[in-house]
């Protein structure tokens, strides 16, 4: 990341300092070139050539000065040489010219990298330290949410544990009385109602225990390379049964031919048993109308299991995974503990996929699991 950002940086500040120095050297390289037509342009060498001959001349008319218009000559001849090398100053300025942008090219290309490299240290650092807060605040949210979810589930396992033991307590106090006050016949059909009593609520104390018992005790998947088509048309003849009194099952196989892929065959009944019983439960006077489509998308294998039922409620909606919500129509039953439909996310989790709900509305709820296919 620290690399990346310091090449963008870096490149920015180059794309920004570079051009204004190329247009600096241009600049004084023109000026120089202007500075020497302007001298080319004045026939000095022209001049200094005429008075060479003149010179000469005069010299020989007037011999007594001859030694002065030696001088003279000596001077204009000095000067002749100096404006000859005069041009090749002008190349020797423009070489050291060239050389002196060169240097300070890579002078500023240094600088710049050093630069962005320490704004790529201060804007990573600002960054992390963004991020750890955000991640801080994040965790601490999860975790009172956490706390909460908690909270929800002890308040609804106290009460489903606690109801029973009302009509037990009951006639724990009361068979004594009954003993001595009813006839025998009488106290043997009260004592026989009583044990059917207890037992119900027995067993209904299990089947929460049990049901609790199974979400916090999943198996570890085990993966098996199953056939997809096979997979749906035994969970429609085995699984299913009992739960076709209350809900029609159509197995939607056009978007798939023969696929196999590695999941967990049992998990994965679990899943979709536990995805139409939670379906069931949400309309109890109804008998549902479902349907199971699974369809192969980007690497992923999609199980869609939908429904004709009624809406979930929207207050619900955002909550459905978390355990102990529950969108029935009877939420403190024992019997719809809301366990289901984490145990499906969980499932789809473990297989390194997801559950999610596509579609709420009224007349069409749906579900998919997604899983990436995998070769072993």
């Amino acid at each position: 990341m620290i690399t990346r950002l310091w090449a963008m940086i870096g490149l920015l500040i180059m794309l920004a300092v570079l051009p204004v120095t190329y247009l600096q050297v241009r600049m004084s390289r023109e000026s120089i070139e202007l500075l020497f037509d302007l001298v080319k342009n004045i026939p000095l060498e022209k001049t200094l050539e005429l008075n060479l001959r003149h010179i000469k001349e005069i010299a020989k008319i007037d011999e007594e000065n001859e030694s002065a218009y030696r001088e003279t000559f000596k001077y204009t001849a000095i000067a002749k040489r100096e404006l000859e090398d005069f041009h090749l100053l002008k190349e020797g300025i423009s070489d050291d010219l060239q050389n002196q942008s060169l240097r300070n090219a890579i002078l500023i290309l240094i600088l710049s990298l050093l630069a962005s490299l320490l704004l790529s240290f201060m804007i990573v650092k600002a960054f992390k330290n963004i991020l750890s807060q955000k991640s801080k605040a994040i965790k601490d949210l999860e975790q009172l949410a956490s706390l909460e979810r908690w909270q929800h589930a002890a308040r609804v396992l106290m009460h489903e544990l606690k109801s029973p033991i009302t009509p037990i307590k009951i006639v724990a106090t009361d068979i004594e009385a009954k003993y001595t006050t009813l006839e025998p016949k009488e106290f043997g059909e009260y004592l026989s109602i009583s044990q059917n009593l207890v037992r119900d609520q027995l067993d209904r104390q299990l089947h929460l225990i049990q049901k609790f018992a199974k979400f916090g005790t999943l198996p570890d998947v085990a993966t098996t390379l199953c056939n997809i088509p096979e997979l749906l048309k035994n969970f429609a003849s085995y699984y299913f049964s009992d739960l076709e009194n209350n809900a029609n099952l159509e197995i939607d196989l056009s978007e798939i031919d023969d696929l196999s892929i590695y999941l967990d065959k049992k998990l994965m009944n679990d899943l979709l048993y536990n995805l139409l019983k939670n379906a069931i439960e949400a309309n109890p006077n109804t008998k549902i109308n479902a349907r199971i489509s699974p369809y192969v998308e980007k690497g992923y294998f999609y199980l869609r299991v939908e429904n004709d039922g009624q809406k979930i409620p929207d207050d619900i909606e955002e909550h459905i995974f978390e355990p102990y919500v529950s969108g029935g129509s009877k939420p403190k039953d024992a019997f719809c503990m809301g366990l289901g439909l984490s145990i499906c996310r969980k499932i789809a989790l473990d297989h390194s996929g997801d559950l999610r709900l596509v579609d709420n509305q009224e007349g069409k709820v749906a579900f998919e699991c997604f899983i990436p296919i995998r070769k072993s």
